[in-house]
This record gives C-alpha cells, structure tokens and sequence, in this order.
C-alpha cells in the first residue's frame, strides 16, 4: 500500500524514469542557484548515465561554495575547522589528520613545482648526412 502523498508546494527533482513523485520527499533545501540549474541538468538525464550522476556531485560541491558565498554574503565568517570536524579528528585520530596534511602538503608541492617548472629550451640537433 502506498503512503499518502506529501504535499507538492516546492520544485522537486525526481528521476525521468519514474513517472510520479515519491509519497515522501525532503523539503530542507529545494534546488537554487548555479547548483540548482546543474541539478535540473542532471535530472534530464537516466540514472543509468553518467550525465546524471556526475553533474550532482559537480552541484553538491557548488552548493558548498554558493553557502560559504551566502554566509560572507550575511557578515558570518564559516568555521571551517569546526564544520569539518578536525577538531575531533585531532582528538582521537592525529596520526590520519598528520598523514593526511602530510599527503596534501607533498601534492600541493608536487603541483607547484610542475607548474612553475621553466621548460628548457629545445637542442637543435644537427642530423649527419
């Protein structure tokens, strides 16, 4: 048997190989912004495709930004230690915290040297005839 069905009042996102809505559906943050329009994009597509799929990671990393944007936007400075939970990772799991910077310092080093990487001038080799 099927639930009743929630209340439609918002813009919700739902497979095209569904023809309904679910009965029941979160409502907390309904699709707007840069990260709604890649959403949208990405519900065009089946969920067997990868037009699907990556465009909703591409929107859930935009909705990062576009919050950490809104809360500047508001005068509120995000607390990026606190919200990614470094703190506890500190507490009860320093050696991964250390190793993780550690990989990210030796990566970021590794980018920076590539990219400001001069390249030589080419040899003009002579060929005997």
């Amino acid at each position: 048997m099927r639930p009743t069905q929630q209340p439609i009042n918002i813009e919700v996102l739902h497979s095209n190989e569904r023809p309904n809505v679910s009965a029941v559906f979160g409502i907390s943050s309904p699709p707007s912004g840069l990260s709604g329009m890649i959403r949208r994009f990405a519900f065009k597509y089946s969920e067997n495709s990868y037009l699907h799929w990556l465009p909703l990671l591409v929107a859930d990393r935009v909705n990062v930004v576009e919050g950490i944007v809104e809360d500047l936007a508001h005068g509120k400075v995000p607390n990026i230690w606190a919200e990614k939970g470094y703190k506890a990772q500190w507490k009860y799991d320093r050696v991964g915290m250390l190793e993780k910077i550690a990989a990210a310092a030796l990566v970021t080093t590794a980018a920076v040297f590539v990219l400001s990487r001069k390249s030589a001038p080419k040899k003009h080799i002579r060929s005997a005839r």
